[in-house]
């Protein structure tokens, strides 16, 4: 799997300003770890594994 950059747009666009740290954090992650095609699991235990592998955040918070 290639590995993905992230645009230096992605911080500074308006739209990131309305999320939270978290959910931004969440956002660079999927973005990094989508397969060629844009997809990814939408397992919340596998989302929080990429994201939120070294922070205390419940499945409950991933899902939400």
């Amino acid at each position: 799997m290639p590995r993905r950059w992230l645009s230096p747009d992605f911080f500074t666009d308006e739209k990131m300003k309305k999320v939270t740290v978290s959910e931004r954090l969440l956002a660079a992650a999927i973005i990094a770890n989508q397969d060629d095609d844009g997809r990814l699991r939408g397992d919340p235990a596998y989302l929080r594994a990429i994201a939120f592998l070294y922070d205390n955040y419940s499945l409950e918070e991933v899902k939400a």
